[in-house]
């Protein structure tokens, strides 16, 4: 073999061995959070705050049981990642986008409180909800509607 034909053989064989090496000490991302996502949605005709977690939290409670302007919601920790641990005992807050059209002023996850984990949620006004815990333990499904304020009933949607 020639000078340049060994030049070329140890180029490429030391660019497979660093591709080698990439692929095998790769880490796997660190996520260290709770909130994995927060959006509004509409499903079948209800504004929804779907809640989803970095990894399993099981539903204990929450309070008050079906409005206010206020929610706090009691969690359970599963199942966490090392990855996600110092994550569990802190504090994070999301502003989730197009919040205002069901009056949430902030999502807010505590992991810092005495009793908890909570997740507690900030409605700008009294509002109406029902909270469901998805199976998977992976998230919350917030079910707002609006207070009349004649009234104090949940407004009717047409």
């Amino acid at each position: 073999m020639n000078r340049r034909g060994k030049s070329i053989g140890l180029a490429l064989a030391a660019l497979l061995a660093l591709a080698i090496a990439g692929v095998t000490h790769t880490a796997a991302p660190v996520r260290d959070k709770v909130l994995d996502d927060v959006r509004v949605e509409t499903r079948d005709h209800h504004t929804v705050l779907d809640v989803r977690f970095s990894f399993p939290l099981r539903y204990v409670s929450h309070f008050p049981l079906d409005s206010g302007k206020e929610l706090r919601v009691r969690l359970h920790p599963v199942v966490v990642p090392a990855s996600d641990l110092d994550a569990l005992f802190r504090r994070e807050a999301v502003a989730p986008r197009y919040a205002s059209t069901i009056a949430v002023d902030e999502v807010v996850y505590e992991g810092d409180m005495d009793g908890g984990p909570y997740l507690t949620v900030y409605f700008t006004h009294d509002v109406s909800y029902q909270v469901i815990p998805s199976p998977d333990y992976r998230g919350l499904l917030i079910i707002v509607t609006a207070i009349n304020k004649a009234n104090g009933q949940p407004e009717q949607k047409h």
